[in-house]
């Protein structure tokens, strides 16, 4: 009786290291994930607010770089600021990655303060490699 009590509680206290393992990693994964989405929101606006679209448009991923072109970019950089006025900053309001059968996916929106008001830019990323890449961009205000 005594080995199987011993058994049992070895088998506990693997189940509770290898959970507690899980929940780590998977955290770990997560808080990553949403620094690395957050900085590359950060690059691409910082760049815009500069007027380098050449390295906003590297924050784009391959498969929208049609859609998202630097003339593109610009077009759309200058019509947030005649309706908010010239950009002072910004803030991220929400995030969120999701995991999926086609991989992870992860959503952004930033609020950005302008002279005269405020919008909105809403992103949404894939990893590539070491790094997230916007598939989707949408300028709001």
């Amino acid at each position: 009786m005594r080995t199987v009590l011993l058994i049992i509680g070895a088998i506990a206290v693997f189940l509770c290291i290898a959970c507690g393992a899980g929940l780590y990693f998977f955290g770990r994964h997560t808080v990553q994930g949403v620094q690395a989405i957050s900085q590359t929101g950060e690059r691409f606006l910082t760049a815009l607010q500069t007027g380098d679209f050449k390295t906003a448009a590297q924050l784009i991923a391959p498969t929208a770089r049609a859609t998202y072109t630097e003339a593109e970019l610009r077009k759309r950089w200058g019509i947030l600021e005649n309706a908010i006025g010239k950009v002072r900053g910004w803030s991220v309001q929400n995030y969120e990655i999701r995991a999926g059968t086609a991989g992870d996916v992860g959503t952004l929106k930033m609020l950005v303060q302008g002279d005269k008001g405020s919008g909105i830019v809403e992103f949404t990323l894939k990893p590539e490699g070491a790094r997230w890449l916007i598939t989707e961009l949408h300028f709001g205000w």
